[in-house]
């Protein structure tokens, strides 16, 4: 055993991206000599494997829906993207256009480029485990619809209403949060294509891989996903000791990209432990808004800035609160009930899992009376939740 005698050369730095070679010599008494090399590969474990599905060429686009004739999906110049983009030209939402026989297996995020200036459905067709196949349906509106059975599967889910101003628009969607959202117990097993029905311009269709982490980047913050169930002051406390704060959620994008991390970091076992009994019964996380200073006066912890009166969302302040499709019951209701709720709710959190609707499935599965996964509501005091932290 000659173990002892191994001289090793080489080092690895594991806080700088790249590959290493470590080299292992040794020679026994009379001089036979043996070597091993090993390679060793440091990876930013935040970063996304990305593949591109078209470059403006318009090779592998269809028109799958010619009814009125004439529609096309042709490649042209456009001066405001400086390239080559995919032009749909035809009657509307009537005609429809694919890029499809995808067959994207992990990662699960998608990314795309659209220019519009009317009504568009933007689909994302994808395989579920037992489930069979369902629509991803991106639509310009202002409230979540959630899942639709006509004849085919779809779950449509609003970019907001202002989306078709003929100006390029970028969308990033976790494609499996999306599902998660409306039909948690569906899993996503591929994405096979894109179809897009309307007149307008497509471009940079991209899927992304994305991993399981407590910390993230997004828009030059950084983000910590807190695993301890804590009340909302216990939490707010834990966030300031760290240089941070409960975060503070200015636009729909950064909502969508905290919610798909939060998805893909608590496990499903984990959601037990995370519930609030007066919020549905739903798992959900602390956010730093709260209205316990003043009841009705939503204001954000680290900077005190109103975002909400009452129900009624402050002008030009983005906010999520929970709301039925229909645009029945809205949150922040303060309920208050005096075994779950006694001093009412002064609390925002994020749903990471469907409030449960005790009244069973209404619309064809599309009206939740508390809103969606994703969605905020105001819950009790009293509730033990996990947290997610902000650093500027």
């Amino acid at each position: 055993n000659i173990a002892t005698q191994v001289v090793t050369t080489g080092s690895v730095d594991t806080s700088t991206v790249g590959s290493y070679t470590i080299m292992y010599k040794v020679h026994d008494s009379v001089g036979n000599g043996g070597y091993a090399k090993r390679i060793v590969t440091v990876v930013d474990a935040d970063a996304e494997i990305v593949v591109g599905h078209e470059d403006g060429n318009n090779a592998g686009w269809t028109v799958y829906d010619n009814n009125p004739a004439g529609a096309t999906a042709l490649s042209v110049e456009d001066a405001d993207k400086g390239g080559r983009v995919i032009e749909l030209s035809g009657a509307g939402i009537e005609n429809g256009y694919a890029l499809t026989n995808l067959n994207i297996t992990e990662g699960f995020v998608a990314s795309w480029a659209m220019k519009f200036d009317e009504d568009f459905k933007f689909f994302i067709k994808i395989q579920t485990q037992d489930h069979g196949r369902i629509y991803m349906t991106y639509v310009p509106e202002d409230i979540d619809r959630g899942y639709v059975e006509d004849g085919l599967h779809y779950v449509y889910l609003a970019l907001g209403s202002d989306v078709n101003d003929n100006t390029w628009r970028t969308f990033k969607r976790d494609i499996a949060a999306d599902l998660h959202k409306v039909k948690d117990e569906y899993v996503i097993t591929s994405i096979i294509g894109f179809l897009v029905r309307g007149s307008g311009r497509v471009d940079d269709l991209t899927t992304y891989t994305r991993g399981n982490h407590a910390t993230f980047t997004y828009n030059g913050h950084s983000y910590e996903i807190v695993k301890t169930a804590r009340s909302w002051q216990e939490a707010s406390n834990d966030a300031v000791a760290k240089g941070g704060y409960l975060a503070h959620i200015n636009s729909k994008k950064e909502n969508e990209e905290i919610y798909s991390r939060l998805l893909r970091h608590i496990s499903d076992a984990e959601l037990l432990t995370t519930r609030a009994a007066d919020g549905g019964n739903a798992s959900y996380v602390w956010i730093g808004g709260s209205d316990h200073t003043t009841e009705g006066t939503w204001r954000w912890s680290d900077d005190n800035v109103q975002f909400t009166l009452g129900d009624v969302p402050t002008a030009g302040v983005y906010t999520n609160w929970g709301q039925a499709w229909d645009g029945g019951h809205k949150e922040p209701d303060n309920w208050i009930n005096a075994d779950l709720a006694p001093e009412g709710q002064d609390f925002a959190a994020m749903a990471v899992h469907n409030p449960i609707n005790p009244n069973g499935n209404l619309g064809n599965g599309r009206i939740w009376p508390w809103g969606f996964a994703g969605q905020w509501n105001d819950v009790a005091i009293g509730n033990a939740l996990y947290y997610i932290i902000e650093y500027n």
